[in-house]
């Protein structure tokens, strides 16, 4: 029999596993990356029993086309390395992180814990520390970031990226799940209130972008939910909106002029850059834009299989003197800080290979995800719906800087989207879900 069959305990230290790679993403260093080894052991374990069985269907289409999607960016830099005839082992270890989903998400399609469930209390409380230990402990960013909110091993940008998001997908919590349990309700309420506020401190424009596409994508999607509120007049409903409304009203009246100032300069940093102001360094946005068109430019230069992750410094110092005076600053910085976005890192690292791989890790699982977005089953809809938000919130973070870039932030991204895929497949009752996957 397999160890999970009738052993509660192993469920047990699976969910405990779980919950602390979540609690503690943005909190302690390395613990998701710990927690995201230990589960994809436990799967692989299963994996191998399941194959010594002939149990498990590998050569099913569901199958393959899911292990696509968590391995497509580690083939990739593999293949590009091997394109160069240059090999780095460490950058295989982020792309590395997100193909261990493959082996949690055997592993939770065999337990029978409610993991949408489990995030929804996990996820708050994540929150509600990190605003904790940020506001009166961890006060790395007073002194190195200008007072933006980050921690000892987050920056602000990657810190309000996925505060954005995992507020966003806490709003979808409070939303769904609302009026079940008062205080439930009264603790992702508090997981909003302090996801708001690391994401408003951060300071990362693109985290404010993040949320407020998920929050509207939130708002469409679960349009009838809020409707029949609205038409009941629930009193629990209007006052959790009140109290959103006062937070955010309060936040904008207390920080107006931070607010202003990072978004009065978007406007007119894009015109400037557009008519080819020489300073593109001078500001973030137009700085971002710059990397872009240098980006794109040194991708003509390695195509297919890019400059290598480590060390790209060397590789690419070459073509200093070749780039126009308005986009040497901005080449500066991609060799100093990176190129502040997803596609850009994985187009310059392996070529259009780390740009396929880049999609495929993104577009397979968003086509589960859509597939199931209107699924009658509460369980598979709600999450795929959370799912799709969080691609979105990837996707959008991604241009502004690279969330899927350090071996923490992929091993979440593997974590998170084996989570959403398995509580889709385990929960559905039909030919075409399990039995795809698993032999009867």
């Amino acid at each position: 029999m397999l160890f999970f069959d009738k052993n509660n305990f192993c469920e047990l230290i699976v969910a405990l596993i779980l919950s602390l790679s979540i609690l503690l993403f943005l909190i302690i260093r390395g613990a998701t990356n710990i927690g995201v080894i230990l589960l994809s052991l436990l799967g692989l374990i299963l994996l191998i029993q399941d194959l010594k069985k002939n149990k498990l269907n590998i050569l099913s289409g569901h199958f393959l086309l899911l292990s696509i999607g968590f391995g497509a960016l580690f083939v990739a830099s593999l293949s590009a390395q091997i394109g160069r005839n240059l090999y780095q082992i460490s950058s295989l270890d982020g792309p590395l992180r997100i193909f261990l989903g493959l082996f949690i998400f055997i592993l939770l399609l065999r337990i029978k814990l409610n993991l949408i469930y489990l995030l929804s209390l996990i996820i708050p409380i994540s929150l509600f520390f990190l605003f904790i230990d940020l506001t009166f402990f961890d006060k790395a960013f007073l002194n190195n970031w200008g007072g933006r909110y980050a921690s000892y091993f987050v920056d602000p940008n990657t810190l309000g990226g996925q505060c954005g998001i995992l507020t966003a997908l806490n709003f979808y919590f409070l939303i769904t799940q609302f009026k079940k349990k008062i205080l439930l309700d009264l603790l992702r309420l508090l997981g909003v209130f302090s996801g708001l506020a690391l994401t408003f401190y951060a300071q990362s424009r693109g985290g404010w972008l993040s949320f407020i596409c998920i929050f509207i994508f939130i708002l469409l999607i679960e349009r009838s939910i809020i409707y029949k509120l609205l038409k009941e007049r629930d009193l629990n409903f209007f006052f959790y909106t009140f109290a959103l409304l006062t937070f955010c009203i309060l936040l904008y009246a207390f920080n107006k002029t931070q607010l202003l100032a990072r978004t009065a300069s978007i406007y007119s940093e894009i015109i400037l850059w557009k008519d080819g102001y020489p300073n593109l360094y001078e500001g973030a946005v137009y700085a971002r834009l710059a990397m872009w068109e240098v980006g794109l430019l040194l991708l003509k230069e390695k195509f297919f299989f890019g400059f290598g992750e480590n060390h790209m410094e060397f590789s690419i110092l070459k073509y200093y003197e070749s780039f126009p005076p308005e986009l040497q600053e901005p080449l500066n910085i991609i060799v100093k800080t990176g190129p502040h976005s997803d596609f850009l890192a994985k187009a310059l690292a392996s070529g259009i290979l780390g740009v396929f791989g880049y999609f495929f890790t993104i577009l397979i699982p968003l086509f589960f995800f859509l597939k199931f977005i209107y699924c009658p089953l509460q369980i598979p809809r709600d999450s795929a719906r959370l799912g799709t938000s969080y691609i979105i919130g990837i996707v959008i973070s991604g241009l502004f800087n690279e969330a899927l870039s350090l071996k923490y932030l992929c091993s979440f991204y593997g974590l998170l989207i084996a989570i959403f895929l398995a509580s889709i497949f385990k929960n559905l009752h039909s030919p075409d879900s399990l039995g795809s996957l698993y032999r009867q």
